[in-house]
């Protein structure tokens, strides 16, 4: 368990009834997974046991608590959908690439 600040109130303006709702009625993973969260912060759980329930990593937890202190629980349904690390580019120049599949294309 992650030891340090405490935890800051979260405003969700949702009651605890109407976010277990609209997890119910979620068919999209990561939303309902999302909206599960919130239901588990609302319950006042900690950060990380909201996280534990919800299957996350304490890292991915963090990120999400950001997210209704900025706008609420649509910014938190709506974040950030990155899985893995973003693409950052190749390591070969134009021109080393292009080299390489003529090379390949000539055998």
């Amino acid at each position: 368990m992650r030891t340090g600040r405490p935890r800051q109130p979260i405003e969700i303006a949702e009651s605890v009834e109407q976010l277990y709702a609209l997890y119910r009625q979620e068919k999209d993973g990561l939303k309902r997974r999302r909206y599960q969260f919130a239901y588990e912060l609302k319950r006042a759980a900690s950060t990380d046991a909201a996280a534990k329930a919800c299957g996350i990593s304490g890292t991915a937890a963090d990120t999400w608590v950001r997210w209704p202190r900025q706008g609420g629980l649509t910014e938190l349904i709506a974040g950030q959908n990155w899985v893995g690390r973003r693409h950052v580019g190749g390591r070969l120049s134009e021109e080393q690439e292009g080299a390489l599949v003529q090379e390949a294309a000539a055998g």
